[in-house]
């Protein structure tokens, strides 16, 4: 017979800003579900859902120049002039006039499990799951204006620079992450003797990317996209994976839950380093000793609960490099951008590659673990 639990779940967020002049808001949504099936009675399936939007605008002004000057101004200091608009120099017309910052990031993870017990005391664990980010943020300065006594339009500076600067920055980046984890389990307990193996195999990919695109000099200040752009076109784009992957086994041992014993052996290689490099084998192992279970111990045991003892060694792969292909030099390289002028035009250029980071191998970068616990519960 089927049996079925299920969750359904969401929120939602709605947080406005302090602002006067302009606004700035953040909306949060949210929506989760979770069901659970035993198809039959020796599998259950369990599947996960999760989906987060994130939505933020405010005045692209509004930034770190902008709180540093507001705390500069005096009481006395105009906001409006004598023909009603906008006091020039006073940073309102950024707020109000100077264009919007907005950014809309999405989450998605879907998790699914299949458990299964063929026979008693056995177990087999085949795990997926799938997180996907998205966001795209949009940046645009828009011209702004002042006016003169006989109530005429001028251009003023939006940040110090060039009067009726316009300009448009679009940016676009993906995440996906996968991930798979299968193993099983045995456990038996023959008199006094409690025995547990155990094996698997994990794996994990993660891609991103990003793409970026400016211009500069709108056509008209009413649809800011880059389309509308005139001069200093650019766009460019990143991309990069890593991968990881393992196979693992443990072997688990008591006796009366007096004298435990544990052994782990690890075998995981990652994209962060090549050829013979890419692969470590790593053994840990501990021993322990529950001496609260001893017979002598009983006359305390109303007032220590547990008192164990237990000792451990192990080596660990160390996959957290800074950079995700360590074993590349690059050379960084630049268009119509050097200091440099030939016959009036600026030069393409690159620089000389740096080091290429120290390419260790798994095996080689361990973290030793030597550790003695007394516990008291």
């Amino acid at each position: 017979m089927k049996k079925i639990t299920y969750l359904l779940s969401g929120s939602f967020l709605d947080q406005k800003g302090l602002l006067r002049h302009g606004s700035d808001k953040f909306q949060r949504y949210t929506l989760n579900g979770k069901i659970s099936v035993k198809l039959a009675d020796w599998v259950t399936m369990n599947y996960n859902n999760k989906w987060t939007r994130e939505n933020y605008d405010r005045p692209t002004y509004m930034t770190g120049l902008f709180f540093h000057n507001i705390a500069r101004r005096w009481p006395t200091c105009p906001v409006v002039d004598p023909n009603g608009h906008w006091s020039a120099d006073m940073e309102i017309i950024q707020m109000e006039e100077g264009g919007k910052q907005t950014s809309e990031k999405n989450w998605i993870t879907n998790q699914i499990q299949f458990v299964f017990e063929p026979i008693k005391d056995w177990h087999i664990n085949v795990e997926g799951s799938l997180r996907q980010y998205n966001e795209k943020y949009h940046w645009a300065v828009l011209p702004i204006y002042g006016y003169d006594t006989d109530n005429n339009p001028y251009p003023l500076s939006w940040n110090g620079g060039a009067a009726g600067y316009s300009e448009v920055q679009d940016y676009r980046a993906s995440e996906d992450y996968f991930s798979t984890n299968i193993f099983s389990d045995y456990s038996k307990t023959i008199g006094d003797h409690y025995f547990k193996v155990m094996a698997g195999f994990n794996a994990e990919l993660y891609k991103k990317g990003g793409l970026t695109g400016f211009g500069t000099d709108l056509i008209t200040p009413s649809v800011p996209e880059l389309n509308t752009t005139q001069d200093n076109k650019n766009a460019y784009n990143s991309a990069s994976e890593l991968a990881i992957a393992g196979f693992f086994g443990r072997i688990n041992y008591n006796y009366k839950e007096r004298y435990l014993l544990e052994a782990n052996l690890r075998y995981d290689g990652s994209s962060r380093f090549i050829g013979d490099k890419r692969w470590g084998l790593f053994p840990s192992f501990s021993v322990g000793w529950n001496i609260s279970r001893e017979e002598f111990f009983k006359p305390l045991s109303n007032i220590i609960g547990t008192l164990k003892l237990r000792g451990s060694w192990g080596q660990l792969g160390n996959n957290e490099t800074e950079a995700w292909y360590p074993f590349f030099q690059s050379m960084p390289t630049g268009t119509t951008n050097s200091g440099w002028l030939i016959n009036g035009v600026r030069q393409k250029h690159s620089r000389t590659s740096g080091h290429c980071q120290q390419c260790t191998d798994m095996g080689n970068r361990r973290i030793m673990e030597r550790r003695c616990r007394l516990r008291t519960f």
